[in-house]
């Protein structure tokens, strides 16, 4: 009997074995849970007739028949799969959709399922293994870990903030943290070397640069975020006046002074000093703006303030064009669809009526963003987009004095900001990040010397959250691209 259940289960596999086709492997797929008696015996499309077997007895463990009937199936289903092309996992997946790609945190990507080998995926249990989810935003007021960072959701929203005193006559605080755009905040170290400020964040999200002017020489820091060591890439007898990263991953960063421009490698390596003269231009060594794939940079002409579009090596690619009816214009940042960002003056009144404008890099017809009304001495000085496609505009005014709207970015119309309820009047916007803008608060406001109190606020524009953050001031950076 023995002898002639394995004699037809070789014949019923070889005769399914070709007979396989994408319809059978979905039924398969279905089937699995029922057990192997219907991978063997289901009838195919096209069969003359189903075969029959008898019903087996599976014996006790550890008899002949039982220890033949494991392997002989397990091979059954293998080869039977490997000849209609497809796997069981496969088929799932195409059926499922694609699987998302890893993603930079620069996206902020919902969590996505890690990979599974083929060998995993194929066993009936992959389909129902659960899927690795981050842990939530910590609540606002609330202080976690570095550990507790939900790295692959650092993104627009965030925020990387060095904790100053209260009083503007304290030391410099040692502490750098984390805040999500809930208003929670993580630790990432109590030990930055001493009078150190933040001067950056790499575009990857992985490190900040901190700088230390007690002294001389001047250093520059890097600090590790996940480990939250501080590694010394810099000392420099001369006082920077800008720390930027390199696009697009911050391998690299500039270093700008009052005479030179120059390029380091991340460990402080020295790449490149710009030169200062190019083509008859004198550009700028207090600034750049680096384009998003990092080819181009823009720097400002020294005589007039325009923009200058220049290569890696220091070459001069283009001058950009005034737009019709403005004085000349200054690169203000990097967009985030890739056009810089300018503020062009009106020749009229040149410290008053200015627009924001959007050029595009490759020297094509430039859109103005907004303009400030005839006749006023106001001022678009800078501006922010919002996910929803509004844009939060700063009409800028000297001593506390600035003002902010809401560009509707479907009519196009300008309305004034409505001032979020438990943020002081007075107070000034010191960076945005996605749709999170940080306010600060300054006690006495005004113009003038003296000793001054700081307070820090976080304003949710979408849902009108506002939560205070400390006591004091901070040296923000925004997520990179903000």
């Amino acid at each position: 009997m023995s002898r002639q259940i394995e004699d037809r289960l070789r014949e019923a596999y070889q005769a399914r074995a070709e007979q396989l086709t994408e319809r059978r492997l979905d039924q398969l797929a279905a089937d699995r849970e029922q057990g192997v008696d219907a991978l063997l015996h289901g009838p195919l499309p096209g069969d003359p007739a189903p075969i029959e077997l008898p019903a087996a007895t599976v014996p006790p463990a550890g008899h002949r028949r039982q220890r033949w009937l494991a392997p002989v199936i397990a091979a059954a289903v293998v080869a039977a799969l490997t000849a209609g092309g497809l796997s069981l996992a496969g088929r799932h997946q195409q059926h499922a959709g694609p699987v998302a790609p890893a993603s930079s945190p620069a996206s902020s990507p919902a969590p996505s399922q890690s990979a599974a080998s083929s060998t995993a995926s194929a066993a009936p249990s992959a389909s129902s293994s659960p899927t690795k989810v981050a842990p939530p935003y910590l609540p606002a007021g609330q202080t976690g870990s570095r550990d507790q960072v939900p790295w692959s959701r650092v993104g627009a929203g965030w925020q990387l903030l060095q904790t100053l005193p209260a009083s503007s006559t304290l030391p410099y605080s040692r502490s750098l943290y984390l805040y999500d755009p809930a208003g929670g905040r993580y630790r990432i170290t109590d030990a930055l070397p001493a009078g150190a400020h933040l001067v950056g964040w790499s575009p990857d999200g992985g490190r900040a640069m901190v700088e230390v002017r007690q002294g001389a020489p001047e250093a520059l820091y890097q600090v590790d975020l996940r480990s939250g060591s501080a590694v010394l890439v810099l000392r420099s007898s001369v006082q920077a006046s800008f720390v930027t990263y390199t696009r697009p991953n911050g391998e690299a960063f500039l270093v700008g002074t009052a005479t030179d421009l120059r390029r380091y490698a991340a460990d402080g390596t020295l790449q490149l000093t710009y030169p200062r003269t190019v083509n008859g231009i004198d550009l700028s060594t207090t600034g750049a703006i680096y384009s998003a794939d990092g080819s181009e940079l823009v720097r400002t002409n020294d005589r007039d303030g325009t923009p200058v579009l220049v290569g890696n090596d220091g070459h001069v690619i283009r001058t950009f064009p005034v737009p019709a009816g403005f004085a000349g214009c200054g690169p203000v940042k990097l967009w985030p669809d890739g056009r810089l960002l300018e503020r062009c003056r009106r020749p009229e009144t040149p410290q008053s009526g200015e627009a924001l404008v959007l050029q595009p890099l490759s020297g094509a017809g430039s859109q103005v963003l907004a303009n400030a009304p005839t006749g006023t001495n106001e001022a678009y000085w800078d501006a922010w987009p919002i996910s929803n496609g509004d844009v939060l505009l700063e009409n800028w005014g000297d001593c506390g004095g600035s003002t902010y709207d809401i560009l509707d970015g479907s009519t196009g119309v300008i309305r004034p900001l409505r001032w979020p309820g438990g943020v002081p009047p007075l107070s000034e916007v010191s960076g945005v990040s996605g749709d999170v803008a940080m306010f600060a608060h300054r006690t006495p406001s005004g113009c003038g010397n003296g000793t001054y109190q700081y307070e820090t606020y976080s304003y949710q524009l979408l849902t009108g959250q506002v939560t205070k953050l400390i006591d004091g001031q901070v040296a923000a950076q925004p997520w990179p691209g903000s």
